[in-house]
């Protein structure tokens, strides 16, 4: 967030607990937000089902841009 700021950017990271898509929207509507960055770490079978429907939940509810970033999580070898 560091270097969004750096560039005049305002950014905020937010914690938020229980119902995920709630917290998300409530957030978001909080603070008038312009655009939502999402995390995405590729989950796949029960997983994507689980929070897959987060970000489907959220993106019906908003109406702003919504940016899905992939998060790869390596492991060091």
């Amino acid at each position: 967030m560091q270097q969004l700021k750096e560039r005049g950017f305002k950014a905020e990271g937010k914690l938020g607990f229980r119902d995920r898509a709630k917290e998300i929207v409530k957030f978001v509507r909080e603070n008038d937000a312009d655009l939502l960055v999402v995390g995405s770490h590729g989950h796949t079978g029960v997983k994507d089902l689980i929070y897959g429907e987060t970000v489907n939940t959220v993106r019906h509810e908003l109406q702003i841009p919504i940016l899905m970033v992939s998060i790869k999580n390596e492991k060091a070898s």
